[in-house]
């Protein structure tokens, strides 16, 4: 462990986005939950309460983005310690944010925020998840990771500050939603002052070392036109615990030591979505450079160390040792460019002291043992960075 101190507006939907989605384009932004429902779950010894809703914002392009809200009504009448600011909790490439942080409710990230008293928000970005859905064969309806940055991020805060009322929020990013975060702050824009804190899982800007910089020639031949990534690992999933488990290719996901099979079945079978060909290229193209990930057109990169040397924002990175899809030594560099005096980076590995087995991408967060290994420490940051210093 390394211790540093020192309402969106709504454009008509365009044609032919109209007739691929598989959502409605016709909800409005208001805080007014399209559905709700109520759920006791059992969170160590505790029982908790999860009321959960499903809200809906529109971009600033027109896409409808879903936005799940979970929290326990009966926290304030029971008198428990709840965090001041709400957590929102943002996915990485082509994944669900259900899949990624509420996979099943004996491992799931989300319910052990709830359980602590935090009002958690979870949002899936344009064409994965419950938003919105693009056409594959029609590539006026794909988008890049700046497109996430510029257009999904601002709708989604907008609205989660205005539902809850607050003026700031804690961010925690998997993977890209964690560089989604940092390119917010490097950007300086209009939310960089809205994040509380921010928390990176499995994440960083720079990918050198990682399974698809070793492979980018392969992989740019193969994704002219985007990647089916749900089909990929459905089919995956399907062979998960039979003779012919694909291991290897678990491997990049997650340590399959480390990961529950019926966790692995549901991520895989359930998480991702199609990869447009501007996504893949933009990564491919920055993450596995010496600069990091960067914009589409080259004009700004997403961990920027001029401006993140003057961010003083409370910033915690937790990276599996056997992360291959975003190594380790690419979350310490990345916080590590941060100005504030409250930033720690923890690589989790028994070589490193910090857990008792390696970690890989996803089973940081649905892992056998990330409640008892990995929740503490993001429920600690959030804890100790909530109240104003």
């Amino acid at each position: 462990v390394l211790s540093f101190f020192q309402e969106p507006q709504q454009p008509p939907q365009t044609a032919s986005r109209e007739a691929c989605s598989s959502s409605s384009s016709s909800s409005s932004s208001s805080s007014i939950p399209d559905s709700s429902e109520v759920e006791a779950l059992s969170v160590g010894s505790a029982t908790v309460i999860c009321q959960r809703e499903s809200h809906a914002c529109i971009t600033q392009d027109g896409w409808r983005l879903h936005i799940s809200h979970v929290y326990d009504p009966t926290a304030e009448a029971a008198d428990t310690q709840r965090l001041q600011h709400p957590v929102l909790l943002v996915p990485g490439l082509a994944s669900s944010g259900q899949h990624t942080f509420d996979l099943l409710p004996e491992y799931s990230l989300v319910h052990a925020l709830v359980a602590q008293g935090c009002d958690v928000w979870v949002a899936d970005l344009r064409g994965n998840g419950h938003s919105q859905k693009p056409c594959w064969f029609d590539s006026s309806t794909w988008w890049t990771v700046d497109d996430h940055l510029h257009k999904d991020v601002p709708a989604v805060l907008e609205y989660v500050l205005q539902a809850t009322g607050a003026q700031q929020l804690h961010w925690i990013g998997h993977s890209m939603g964690g560089m989604l975060a940092v390119g917010l702050l490097s950007q300086q824009g209009k939310f960089a002052g809205a994040l509380r804190s921010v928390t990176l899982l499995a994440s960083g800007c720079f990918g050198r070392g990682s399974w698809h910089g070793i492979l980018a020639p392969l992989i740019r031949s193969i994704t002219g036109c985007g990647f089916p990534a749900g089909a990929v690992c459905s089919a995956v999933g399907s062979l998960i615990g039979t003779a012919a488990a694909l291991w290897f290719v678990e491997a990049l996901f997650y340590m399959p030591r480390n990961m529950p099979q019926e966790c692995a079945r549901e991520l895989m079978s359930g998480c991702f979505r199609f990869i447009p060909a501007g996504v893949v290229q933009q990564f491919l193209g920055s993450l596995n450079s010496q600069q990091g990930l960067t914009s589409c057109d080259g004009s700004f990169s997403y961990a920027d160390p001029k401006v993140l040397a003057n961010v003083h924002v409370p910033v915690l990175a937790l990276n599996g040792s056997w992360d291959l899809f975003c190594p380790a030594v690419g979350g310490r560099r990345t916080v590590e460019m941060f100005g504030s005096t409250a930033k720690r980076f923890v690589c989790l590995g028994p070589r490193q002291g910090t857990s008792k087995r390696h970690y890989g991408h996803f089973d940081v967060i649905s892992g056998t043992h990330a409640a008892d290994e990995v929740y503490p420490h993001i429920i600690g940051w959030l804890q100790q960075h909530d109240a104003p210093s």
